[in-house]
């Protein structure tokens, strides 16, 4: 695992937006959120079960000293791994409150029974969201950063993750096929796939799903998609 390399990826990406800061679409709102960056935990490169999840966007991610003005030419990557660091990694445990971070606590409770030396790390589809509100950001913001859905797959390869659950519900599924190219989306358990499905792709881990966002989820019975996720990774661990 080379984190140096992920890092040399993000900063490429990071001058990129700088050198583009004249270009920040929405700056009545303030531009778009800060990227998403991620900081491994300490231990995640030597655990023996790795999980990625990933939401749909951030709702706002910032370091509230630069809230007004997120994007300046002085922004340094280590501000950017800092704040994932600070809000992600409290001994790999989670401190958030909301749905999401409940669905994942739950993943956690039940994975490392499976394995007791299980780590995760929190991504987005977009990593971008808009700085100003919650939900997908609009068209000008998604294209300015549409280099940052490419790098994606190099998190992916990275990192290395064993499983990976994909929170973001059907209607994002354009956006997997945009960043992973060729992907399929196959049953599980005679759900129907809009509920959960098995994201299939040559980038990806065998154990690799998606479900409905937690938001949504715990309507239609979230513990019963948990448990045949789970299930379905005990089964295959060896």
């Amino acid at each position: 695992m080379n984190i140096t390399e992920l890092e040399q990826i993000y900063q490429s990406a990071l001058d990129q937006c700088i050198s583009n800061i004249s270009l920040i679409p929405d700056p009545q709102h303030g531009g778009p959120a800060l990227p998403l960056t991620i900081q491994p935990p300490q231990g995640y490169q030597d655990s023996r079960m790795k999980v990625m999840y990933f939401g749909q966007e951030t709702n706002g991610w910032s370091d509230p000293l630069n809230k007004d003005l997120p994007f300046h030419k002085d922004l340094k990557m280590q501000d950017l791994l800092r704040i994932y660091d600070e809000f992600s990694n409290n001994k790999n445990g989670v401190r958030h409150s909301g749905q999401f971070w409940t669905a994942v606590n739950h993943f956690q409770r039940d994975f490392s029974q499976i394995e007791p030396d299980c780590r995760f790390l929190y991504n987005n589809l977009i990593k971008m969201g808009k700085l100003w509100d919650k939900g997908k950001p609009p068209a000008s913001v998604m294209e300015w950063q549409s280099g940052w859905f490419d790098l994606i797959c190099d998190e992916i390869r990275i990192l290395n993750p064993d499983v990976i659950i994909f929170f973001s519900g059907p209607n994002y599924d354009y956006l997997i096929r945009r960043i992973l190219g060729q992907v399929s989306f196959e049953e599980v358990a005679g759900y129907k796939t809009r509920k959960l499905a098995r994201v299939v792709s040559p980038k990806l881990p065998y154990q690799s799903f998606r479900t409905y966002h937690p938001n949504y989820l715990w309507r239609v019975n979230l513990q019963a998609v948990l448990d045949t996720i789970t299930s379905s990774i005990r089964d295959r661990k060896p």
